[in-house]
């Protein structure tokens, strides 16, 4: 494993050395315990939050000169509005009241994050001190690596960017499951390997073919395809290069070995078997285990491809209405577009439909429905859907 970004990064390990209060939380540098002066001239203790930006496990040059502070608006020890800084409106972020702080050195942008936080204190702390001489941004202390069990092997500077960490929680100790690393399967975990779950099972007896490439993300390389490695053995070590805990099965789930889905949070079913399919959602049944079936039908005419891409979703609330709609669930019949034909773009599509509607039942996006159903009519390029 790479050493930590605060041991490769000569900027934030002088912040350390100095004796700055610094942790790196989720892509965001905090820094905690900065004194400043507030609107009654009263000496109180503000957080900073900045978006760190890396190369890997190193820090870059910073592009932005605004952070985030925890704290009221920054005062003169006259208090008075300080001088040579901006202070935004206070609004919640990342579960927390925060404003933005901005001022920037003359014509040009900080070189490194030391000098960004240090331009900071010196503004906010040096006020303080008029008022205080004792106080301090700097008690003595040590870098707080707090991504020491991320299941990222380097920090998601994607979410600090967006600001959307603490949503990204919500998905914290998940284990999830995929049956099927097909077109469809594999585009799931690819979309699900940037989510912080706890791991990730795969399941698939089937080798890692040339057609599969044609339909499947990324581009594999000759020298992979000659491998002819299992599937799910193939796309482990893919993304084992970002998340730890993708764990692959390189067999197909049939009766008798359905109880390793009992412990699951959630599963993906990415299979068009039917057999299979109808005991794997009956044990999910028993078991309670929410789930998503992923469907394409499809057929190719001479005026072009059509059918329809079907996401069914499984929970405690739409559990006998859902598994009505799957092919080989309770009650549904064989898809009436069911073929071989498979395109990336709608595999792509069919998965992130299913990756959406699990992030919704997740409480990562908002979720204004409760359906069991969303068809997508490709002919059309209408979603329809159906709720209990």
């Amino acid at each position: 494993m790479s050493l930590t970004p605060s041991r490769r990064s000569a900027d934030l390990e002088r912040l350390r050395d100095e004796g700055y209060d610094v942790a790196l939380v989720d892509g965001l540098l905090v820094v905690r315990g900065i004194p400043y002066v507030d609107g009654l001239r009263t000496v109180k203790y503000g957080t900073l939050s900045v978006r760190v930006l890396l190369a890997g496990d190193v820090t870059v040059a910073p592009h932005r000169h605004d952070v985030g502070w925890s704290g009221s608006p920054p005062c003169t020890a006259s208090g008075e509005p300080l001088p040579g800084i901006s202070t935004g409106h206070a609004k919640e972020f990342n579960g927390e009241v925060q404003r933005s702080l901005c001022q920037q050195p003359s014509g040009r942008e900080f070189m490194d994050y030391h000098e960004l936080v240090t331009a900071y204190v010196a503004a906010l702390t040096g006020q303080a001190m008029l008022l205080d001489p004792r106080c301090t941004a700097r008690p003595g202390g040590v870098m707080r690596e707090h991504n020491v069990a991320s299941p990222f092997h380097y920090v998601d500077t994607a979410s600090s960017r967006a600001g959307t960490e603490r949503l990204a929680s919500r998905f914290h100790g998940q284990k999830l499951a995929i049956v099927g690393l097909g077109g469809t399967g594999s585009y799931v975990l690819d979309l699900v390997a940037k989510t912080p779950v706890a791991s990730i099972h795969l399941f698939d007896d089937d080798t890692f073919d040339q057609h599969n490439a044609f339909r499947a993300p990324g581009a594999a390389s000759l020298e992979n395809l000659r491998l002819r490695r299992s599937k799910v053995d193939h796309w482990a070590a893919v993304y084992s290069q970002i998340h730890r805990g993708i764990v692959p099965h390189p067999e197909r789930l049939q009766r008798g070995g359905l109880s390793v889905l009992d412990s699951m949070d959630f599963v993906f079913l990415c299979i068009d078997q039917i057999e299979p399919k109808q005991s794997i959602c009956r044990r999910l049944d028993r078991a309670g285990v929410r789930f998503i079936d992923t469907g394409i039908g499809l057929e190719v005419t001479a005026d072009g491809v059509f059918g329809l891409l079907r996401v069914t979703t499984s929970t405690d609330s739409t559990r006998e209405a859902a598994l009505a709609t799957i092919p080989g669930g309770s009650g549904g019949h064989d898809d009436p577009y069911q073929s071989n034909v498979q395109v990336a773009d709608l595999n792509a599509l069919t998965a992130s439909l299913a990756v959406l509607r699990w992030k919704r039942l997740c409480g990562f996006y908002r979720n204004g429905a409760d359906e069991h159903v969303s068809v997508f009519d490709v002919e059309s390029g209408l979603v329809h859907t159906a709720s209990k």
